[in-house]
């Protein structure tokens, strides 16, 4: 039964993901923003630049040099860049597999392994996108692969230290609070052979990894980053966000709520993780006051799986059935009835969202698109905004044929909030029509999006005057059945 559990939850996700992998387009406007920056730098372009802060991301540039690596093979980032976040999560589904056979015979293990499975595909495609959750995800699942380790020896210890700072770095290189969901890994440490000096091998090893994209690669101003990230600090914050969060985690714990509260003896267990029991309880805390800001949510839990699914093996791991032969069938039971409910909500939703991505009306706007570069070809040419806002989703394909990207409508939104509006230089590039054609969807009105933030946000993030300039400066020279160029 905890086999059959296991693998059927795991295979849930797996063909989830293959399914999200072959679709047209993505489910996520972020998602279609990193997809678009990351060529944008691919092709030589800055991503990081002061001169134009509106289209300077909150990430960092680790995703994107990630994402650069499978753009050297192939530029359909929409469909190769979800390998990115499939691999990352393949990975570290592994690593949770690797650690609970550490506590648990084969069959727990399984079981573990297909809950974790079960509660990435509750995220629907957050953690196997081009986004970087995934990647979060594989990281904290190294981290406690590296430290849960019964080696204490000062220089296997020391080096553990110093690779858990390299992870670290690498995560912040991806979303700057990423130290978050090191704590448990870390807390592994105490009440073994612990010394200062490991906590300075982990901050070498952090600082070195976090400032390495910085020199290694060009294009990234650390000085235009920074300042995103100062005026990101200051958007606001819901109390819905954080309550979500922390949703996220309480129901994250539940087997191991649930084993420990049929468990006889509990001692063992507490010996051996109740430090990373409480640092996992204040980065969760931590993660309700950080994921509260506007525009993050639920998802930011999804780094928490690996080390609930690790505290969770070693209750287990501790299980003394011969106690009372009933404790086993009732554990048994609660689990099975936590499994029906994940994959119950879990898979209708990812059932939706692979069909709106495989929608005909994409597909044909694919091809149309692809149609409408080889015509216009070798005028420069960018993809704009208005009407179905899931069409813009598309404008990586024209960004990989070698063309500019102007205006990114996520990243409009975050400096929305921050107070900054397209100016007269972007203004003055349209009236100059330094960009030769632009594609649009039909009969929309171009240039008009209201912000995602709601009330927080401006009815159109493009401002008042961009669509009148637009309007103003280019005329329709051809019009096809989803777009007018």
């Amino acid at each position: 039964m905890r086999v059959a559990l296991g693998l059927f939850a795991t295979s849930c996700w797996f063909f989830f993901a293959v399914a999200y992998l072959f679709g047209a387009t993505v489910a996520d406007h972020a998602e279609a923003s990193v997809a678009a920056l990351s060529l944008i730098w691919h092709n030589g372009q800055p991503l990081y630049d002061s001169a134009q802060p509106l289209r300077t991301p909150l990430y960092g540039p680790v995703l994107f040099a990630a994402n650069r690596i499978h753009l050297l093979f192939s530029s359909d980032i929409l469909s190769t860049g979800k390998l990115l976040g499939i691999v990352a999560s393949s990975f570290a589904l592994i690593g949770i597999l690797v650690v609970s056979r550490r506590r648990v015979g084969l069959a727990d293990s399984i079981l573990v392994t297909g809950f974790a499975a079960a509660a990435l595909m509750a995220f629907g495609s957050y953690p196997i996108s081009v986004r970087g959750d995934g990647l979060l995800f594989l990281f904290v699942s190294l981290s406690i692969v590296l430290m849960d380790s019964n080696r204490t020896d000062s220089r296997a210890m020391g080096l553990r230290w110093f690779l858990l700072g390299v992870i670290a770095g690498l995560a912040m290189g991806v979303k700057v609070t990423a130290p978050i969901y090191f704590l448990p890994a870390a807390a592994a440490a105490i009440g073994t052979e612990f010394r200062i000096r490991y906590l300075i091998y982990a901050g070498s090893g952090a600082l070195l990894f976090l400032a390495a994209p910085f020199v290694v690669f060009d294009g990234l101003n650390p000085e235009a980053y920074l300042s995103a990230l100062g005026q990101a600090a200051d958007h606001p914050r819901l109390i819905s966000n954080a309550l979500g969060i922390l949703v996220c985690g309480v129901i994250l714990v539940l087997p191991l709520m649930a084993t420990l509260l049929i468990q006889a003896d509990r001692e063992e267990w507490w010996a051996r993780f109740k430090w990373p029991g409480l640092a996992l309880g204040i980065s969760l805390m931590l993660l309700c006051v950080f994921g509260s800001k506007i525009g993050a949510g639920e998802h930011h839990a999804i780094p928490l799986i690996p080390v609930t699914s690790w505290l969770w093996a070693g209750a287990l791991g501790v299980f003394r059935p011969d106690v009372d032969s009933a404790r086993p069938r009732i554990l048994l039971s609660v689990i099975s009835l936590m499994f029906l409910a994940f994959l119950g909500f879990s898979i209708p939703k990812v059932h939706g969202e692979t069909q709106t991505l495989d929608a005909e009306t994409i597909r044909e706007a694919r091809q149309e698109l692809r149609t409408i570069l080889a015509e216009e070809y070798p005028h420069s040419i960018s993809l704009g905004y208005g009407g179905d806002y899931k069409l813009s989703y598309l404008r990586s394909l024209v960004i990989a044929e070698g063309h500019d990207h102007t205006l990114d409508s996520s990243v409009l939104m975050d400096a929305d909030l921050q107070g900054l509006a397209v100016g007269s230089d972007v203004l003055d590039s349209f009236r100059s029509c330094e960009v030769d054609r632009w594609i649009i969807p039909r009969d929309a009105v171009p240039f008009e999006r209201t912000s995602f933030y709601g009330e927080y946000g401006s009815p159109n993030i493009f401002g008042p005057d961009l669509g009148r300039v637009f309007l103003e400066s280019y005329e329709p020279i051809s019009r096809h059945s989803i777009f007018s160029v």
